[in-house]
């Protein structure tokens, strides 16, 4: 008997992440890595900064985020480790996120999770207070619109 495959719900691709209104580009801030301080941060768009990600998917519908431009970095708990309200960072060390989507259609989209819960709660990858941060917020309910964000297929 075959072992079941989960379903990706996104191709292994190159993306670019973002928050922002559905119909206004320039409200966009795009995730963005800074590898040499090992931080990552919300900017505007730039073809200069790293800012497209290649996703790849893993078993139980777990997927990994490499800087492209920097081989071998990836998106992880930043240098406090996994806690609420810690910014996010970059490491030589593949750190896998449960995967999932909110909302559909044009409103589609999706949110990363640390895998393991932090005293008994489930960490969100977040927008933080101050617009450039990227951090950990703490799951009681639903998934929220700042907890989730737009992945655009980059070229």
């Amino acid at each position: 008997m075959a072992a079941p495959v989960a379903v990706s719900l996104l191709p292994d691709g190159f993306y670019r992440l973002h928050n922002g209104g559905l119909h206004n580009p320039g409200s966009w801030y795009y995730v963005t890595a800074e590898p040499n301080a090992g931080l990552v941060s919300l900017l505007p768009k730039s073809e200069t900064a790293f800012q497209v990600w290649q996703l790849r998917n893993h078993l139980n519908g777990q997927v990994s985020l490499e800087v492209r431009g920097k081989p071998g970095y990836y998106l992880t708990p930043g240098g406090s480790g996994a806690l609420a309200g810690e910014p996010l960072g970059v490491t030589q060390t593949q750190q896998m996120w449960d995967f999932g989507k909110f909302a559909g259609g044009p409103f589609t989209r999706y949110y990363l999770a640390y895998p393991e819960p932090i005293l008994g709660k489930t960490l969100l990858v977040s927008e933080g207070t101050e617009l450039e941060s990227v951090i950990f917020t703490n799951q009681e309910g639903g998934v929220t619109a700042t907890q989730a964000w737009k992945f655009a297929p980059a070229a």
